[in-house]
């Protein structure tokens, strides 16, 4: 889903690299983005579609959270 859906920004299923002209030039060709979810877990597309329906409200302590979540991922990752 777009990351415009609030409710799917940040979900994790919902990340995969790309390159730039499938990103950005065919806006993440989310069909063919949807296949390759399913393949790899069968309905998950149709969850993250859902879930991007859903109205999602995060207070400013739960981003902090998430923000310092996944820098301590990067980090984790560059060592």
């Amino acid at each position: 889903m777009s990351r415009a859906r609030y409710a799917t920004r940040w979900n994790e299923d919902n990340c995969r690299p790309q390159c730039y002209g499938c990103n950005v030039m065919q806006q993440g060709r989310q069909y063919d983005f949807g296949l390759n979810l399913d393949r790899e877990s069968e309905g998950l597309a149709e969850e993250m579609h859902q879930l991007s329906l859903t109205t999602v409200k995060f207070a400013t302590w739960e981003l902090e959270e998430m923000l310092q979540e996944y820098k301590e991922k990067v980090k984790s990752l560059e060592s």
